[in-house]
């Protein structure tokens, strides 16, 4: 959990991921009925979040992976601190959105917007979706999930 102190009430609890989507449609006990688009979503999210661990581990990377929620609802479904705080650097981070939509819708990026606003700590935004173009609003970018793959596996990405 980190506490990033941009808001008065900010969810500090870690968020579980099953290592697999399936088996957590079958703990739930859904696993004969219909996948609808929340579950979609879900497991798309888990699925990019188990990707950036993999790359985060294999390219020895070492950086700590959180999930950044606040009353009211706004969040970020995954920061990876690129920096720690010490007595002569800031702490900082980069910051992710993914969502399962073949367009992006404007809103999301100005709610990362709003809270890198707050959090100077936020150095990056980026958010990942099932469209086909790479877009920027402000400081976020956004990306098609196959072309953030691949910038991820290259390095580009942190």
């Amino acid at each position: 959990a980190i506490q990033l102190n941009i808001f008065s009430k900010e969810n500090t609890h870690p968020k579980f991921y099953f290592f697999d989507s399936g088996v957590a449609r079958a703990a739930a006990g859904l696993i004969y009925e219909e996948i609808d688009n929340v579950w979609r979503g879900f497991a798309f999210e888990t699925y990019l979040l188990h990707e950036i661990r993999a790359y985060n581990h294999y390219a020895k990377k070492h950086r700590e992976l959180f999930y950044y929620r606040v009353s009211g609802g706004s969040e970020i479904d995954l920061l990876v601190e690129l920096k720690k705080k010490t007595l002569s650097q800031a702490q900082q981070f980069i910051g992710f959105e993914f969502k399962y939509s073949q367009k992006w819708d404007r809103r999301w990026s100005t709610q990362l917007i709003e809270i890198q606003t707050r959090c100077s700590k936020i150095k990056k935004l980026y958010g990942i979706y099932l469209g086909k173009q790479i877009l920027t609003h402000d400081s976020v970018t956004v990306f098609p999930v196959d072309i953030f793959l691949k910038l991820l596996a290259d390095g580009e990405i942190f």
